[in-house]
């Protein structure tokens, strides 16, 4: 069937410290790739991925251009993410109009390991949790929903994780159309489920990792990565991340300027002595991936010396100084 999928990758990320100052919340890396690739991954080429971007939208919108020119996506632009009468409502109702079919509905700091099912009928994403405060939870009977409540104290076991199907989406826009209320200072899309649950809303279990606040992306982060300290993301360089995407090394720098820097670099001076360089577009460049050992697990002498022994035909240069300059060198 045609359906489309709708990312909310608008926010702040105001529970991630200092880690979304320079990126949007979505490109924080989960072993080595970012959480909206996590996401995009998980469905065919040819279906439209509607993106509504906000807080560093340049960063969603270059990455995304790096890492999958052969995908095709809508940007909307959500004039207004932060503060009162924000949230997910308000951004899904930026999209609606880019959303006049069946749709996956996905939150930007939302992971799941199964495979996502198409839009065929209403679902719902549900995971089982201890606390319910700080979650939209639900009831179910008779294998549908047939209870929602946003974040308060409730004896529901399952929470919505961010992750839906929506068919009806006639119906679901018009329940979003009459949420007028304010909870926590944002918009909540709760009414358009409601609508759906007056039909039927099914419920979907999915093992469920959220990266919305920076304990929880912590602990998503050691769950991915296992014990392979190799494969732990390390967090001491807030302004620049690395990924490992579709074959591809790709690099971001706040500094836009090392990026232009080394893409000039690595297509003059250090051409051929350096991966390939294939793209750089804002604060991104990338190049392919080769798959390898690094030096300094492997090294021995007879390796060391062919090393060197390259070097010295390929990178090193010897340049006769004077006796001044000899002494200055020195």
């Amino acid at each position: 069937m045609n359906y489309k999928v709708c990312i909310l990758a608008a926010g702040i990320g105001t529970h991630m410290g200092n880690l979304s100052e320079y990126i949007n919340k979505a490109l924080l890396p989960v072993k080595f790739k970012p959480v909206i690739s996590y996401i995009i991954e998980k469905f065919p080429k040819d279906v439209e991925i509607v993106i509504a971007v906000g807080h560093q939208k340049e960063t969603i919108t270059d990455y995304l251009a790096v890492a999958y020119p052969e995908r095709t996506f809508t940007f909307v632009e959500v004039d207004h993410y932060l503060g009162p009468g924000t949230g997910a409502g308000y951004s899904l109702l930026k999209c609606k109009q880019y959303l006049q079919c069946p749709f996956i509905f996905f939150a930007a700091d939302t992971l799941v390991l199964e495979e996502i099912p198409i839009p065929d009928k209403d679902w719902f994403g549900i995971a089982p949790v201890e606390e319910t405060e700080p979650y939209c939870t639900v009831k179910i009977k008779h294998d549908l929903i047939c209870q929602i409540d946003d974040k308060i104290k409730t004896n529901n076991p399952f929470a919505f994780i961010g992750l839906a199907g929506i068919h009806d989406y006639k119906a679901f826009f018009s329940g979003c159309e009459l949420d007028k209320q304010f909870l926590g200072n944002d918009i909540r899309i709760s009414n358009g489920f409601k609508k759906l649950m007056e039909k039927t809303l099914a419920p979907i279990e999915f093992t469920w990792f959220d990266t919305g606040t920076l304990e929880n992306y912590l602990e998503t982060n050691k769950n991915f990565s296992g014990e392979d300290e190799d494969e732990a993301f390390n967090f001491s360089k807030g302004e620049e991340f690395l990924y490992f995407v579709n074959d591809r090394v790709i690099k971001f720098f706040a500094d836009k300027t090392i990026v232009d820097h080394r893409y000039e670099r690595g297509t003059t001076s250090l051409k051929g002595l350096c991966p390939k360089l294939e793209k750089k577009q804002g604060n991104f460049y990338c190049y392919k991936k080769i798959d390898g050992q690094t030096l300094y697990n492997v090294l021995n002498v007879p390796l060391l010396n062919d090393f060197l022994q390259w070097l010295k035909l390929n990178l090193w240069q010897e340049i006769k100084l004077d006796k001044k300059e000899t002494m200055r060198f020195r």
